[in-house]
């Protein structure tokens, strides 16, 4: 049997990752097409171009045939999406990809880190118990039609996210951010992001929420389509349900901007507040999905807290 190495991948080989990622769970959940799945988003190479030291590949005999990727947002981490190329499926390889991630998460010293999985997959449950992760709350993911907007061709900021985050910007939502859970960072994420072209920072006037909004292709999101990757209200806020309605009003006047015709967020069921709040807003369920965690519980999915995140 030929070894198979876990190496971190190149630019070229982001590309081919992504396309082995939507192969597979096209493939998984029955897609006759299923190169075609999640259309033209990017997962793989949208998280390489943020930081290419934290995306591994599984190849054999020299042959890229599968991914798994690290995100560390401060003192949490995740990790995902993880993909075999399904002609590899039942041969532990899946196992294999998890062991780099495992060792980087360990160095950091992470405070909790988790990941999000198919709800009815058994297998998949099983393979991550075996690393200490148990099953959470489900992930509800909802998405939106907006009105589709003509865009003047002459406005090209309305069709371009900023490039650059100002540092004030950033210092208001770690404030956010670290009243939810300590040392909560998502500063590298949200200046990848900008950088890249993938996404939006947004931040309400009275600087007490803020969210990072994917948008076109390429993106988290792809064509036609924001996606919010993370979106929170300060803790303990008395108004905390009005200040999610303004930010969730943000984020669709900004999706609306970039073309968008759908916004897609994903909400934890422990945030009974915050998924009720979508639904009154228009937001209609997709799909599930379930956290798994370690160590002890969700970190922040206490029924009062106002964030979105599904970890995909």
């Amino acid at each position: 049997m030929s070894e198979l190495e876990i190496r971190q991948i190149s630019s070229g080989e982001a590309k081919k990752a992504d396309l082995i990622m939507k192969t597979a769970f096209g493939t998984f959940i029955g897609l006759k097409e299923p190169e075609r799945f999640a259309g033209d988003s990017s997962y793989v190479r949208s998280r390489w171009s943020i930081d290419k030291n934290r995306v591994f590949g599984a190849f054999l005999e020299g042959e890229l045939i599968g991914s798994n990727v690290a995100t560390l947002w401060g003192t949490f981490g995740f990790f995902g999406p993880l993909s075999i190329h399904p002609d590899y499926w039942g041969r532990g390889f899946a196992g294999e990809l998890m062991e780099p991630v495992m060792d980087l998460l360990t160095a950091t010293h992470v405070k909790a880190c988790g990941l999000f999985t198919f709800p009815d997959s058994l297998k998949h449950i099983s393979m991550y118990e075996k690393f200490g992760f148990y099953s959470s709350y489900l992930t509800i993911v909802l998405a939106k039609s907006l009105p589709n907007k003509i865009i003047d061709k002459r406005d090209q900021s309305l069709k371009k996210p900023p490039r650059t985050v100002q540092e004030d910007t950033l210092t208001d939502c770690r404030v956010v951010s670290e009243s939810i859970f300590p040392g909560l960072n998502l500063r590298e994420e949200l200046l990848g992001a900008a950088r890249e072209g993938q996404g939006s920072v947004l931040v309400t006037e009275t600087r007490n929420s803020f969210a990072l909004c994917h948008s076109g292709k390429g993106s988290e999101a792809g064509s036609k389509t924001s996606y919010l990757k993370f979106a929170a209200v300060r803790a303990n806020q008395s108004d905390a349900k009005t200040e999610f309605q303004l930010l969730l009003d943000l984020c669709e006047a900004e999706a609306i901007s970039r073309g968008s015709t759908t916004l897609v967020a994903g909400v934890n069921a422990g945030r009974r507040d915050a998924y009720r709040v979508l639904r009154e807003k228009g937001y209609k369920p997709i799909t599930t999905g379930i956290s798994m965690v370690k160590p002890g519980g969700h970190p922040f999915s206490s029924p009062e807290l106002f964030i979105i995140d599904d970890w995909r």
